[in-house]
């Protein structure tokens, strides 16, 4: 679990140099959206702008609207830190 953190934090490091090298161009600062990255990836839409009712579907679209190296990078950040928790083993003593 750890692993695939430290892949998706490299990878927002990435996203964040994209953004970066786009906003040197010229005319407005371009955002690197997660919906665009999700649509280049997957081949499928976010349904971002659609509005919903469920709460599910919107957590989804705010997420969507988020520059992609935000999402990932808590994403992979949330990974390191949950699999960095480990359970303490008992230990066996005689002055127990």
């Amino acid at each position: 679990m750890r692993f695939l953190g430290w892949v998706l934090i490299a990878m927002a490091f990435v996203a964040a140099s994209a953004e970066a090298v786009l906003a040197l161009g010229p005319g407005p600062r371009p955002v690197l959206a997660t919906g665009d990255v999700w649509t280049l990836l997957s081949g499928v839409p976010s349904s971002a702008a659609a509005p919903s009712d469920h709460w599910l579907e919107m957590v989804t679209a705010s997420v969507m609207v988020l520059p992609a190296w935000i999402a990932v990078g808590l994403t992979g950040l949330l990974l390191v830190l949950v699999g960095r928790i480990r359970r303490r083993k008992h230990r066996l003593s005689a002055f127990d």
